[in-house]
């Protein structure tokens, strides 16, 4: 008899600490400043960008897309991070609820970074090799246009040199150029009634918009084609795949990201 008391001692004890680690998940999102999209993206991009906010000392959780799907996201975070990978998976996993909830959390104050595949997710049109491939978030009103063999053949990466915007408040303590991992990315264009500011452009694309950021309403949205969360200079970025690459004289590309992640949190 005592045994079995005991048995059902220890089962009501780990009953209740699972309902005590649900309640601590739910404290610990609504204490972070950072939503990382944790669905079937690239995960060098994750893991780096994690690294990033940790170096930058900002608290996040990975979320999924389930949990996009049934929860208002302007509850419990400020911004939303969607990786590299392939925007069909991201359309794939999420519902017309969960694209809803991305596209009213950064409308009400959130904001929204997609970095390559993610940035291609926040636009209207993707023009992949040519083929044309509509997305339902719709942040960034027209067309995101890739990859460029002219810089590497998918899936090829390399580096290449993009030119910062002066008159972009985000570059303000940047060089004028900066060396950044091209992995398969876009060019952004917008449409004639789409207001939008460039961050920096493809040197070697005749200046096509590497980067953009805009509004969304009363939220903050940035697009970017290479992968400045990489960072060629050492594996602090704990990423896997990338390997043989520099920065070059201008270095890291962390600081430069720290700033877009700045305009985007005010």
């Amino acid at each position: 008899m005592k045994t079995v008391t005991n048995l059902l001692t220890i089962f009501i004890l780990i009953i209740v600490f699972c309902f005590c680690s649900e309640d601590n998940d739910q404290n610990d999102f609504k204490s972070s400043t950072f939503a990382i999209y944790d669905g079937k993206g690239w995960s060098d991009g994750v893991t780096a960008f994690v690294e990033f906010l940790k170096w930058k000392k900002i608290s996040y959780q990975k979320i999924s897309p389930s949990y996009i799907n049934n929860t208002k996201l302007l509850d419990n975070f400020k911004a939303i991070y969607f990786p590299g990978g392939d925007a069909d998976d991201y359309v794939a996993e999420l519902t017309k609820g969960g694209i809803d909830n991305i596209r009213n959390f950064v409308n009400s104050g959130g904001g929204y970074i997609g970095i390559c595949a993610g940035a291609e997710f926040a636009s209207d049109v993707l023009i992949w090799n040519g083929v044309s491939i509509e997305y339902p978030l719709k942040l960034f009103h027209g067309q995101a246009i890739g990859p460029y063999d002219e810089i590497a053949r998918y899936p090829v990466y390399d580096m290449t040199m993009v030119t910062l915007n002066s008159e972009n408040i985000i570059n303000k303590n940047e060089p004028a150029e900066r060396s950044v991992l091209y992995f398969g990315g876009t060019s952004f264009h917008p449409y004639d009634n789409s207001s939008i500011n460039i961050i920096a452009t493809y040197n070697e694309l005749n200046n096509l918009p590497a980067a953009i950021n805009f509004n969304y309403g009363n939220g903050k949205v940035v697009l970017i084609g290479p992968h400045p969360e990489i960072d060629e200079e050492s594996d602090r970025d704990n990423s896997s795949e990338i390997s043989g690459l520099t920065d070059g004289a201008d270095g890291s590309d962390w600081p430069w990201l720290s700033s877009v992640i700045d305009w985007i949190l005010n």
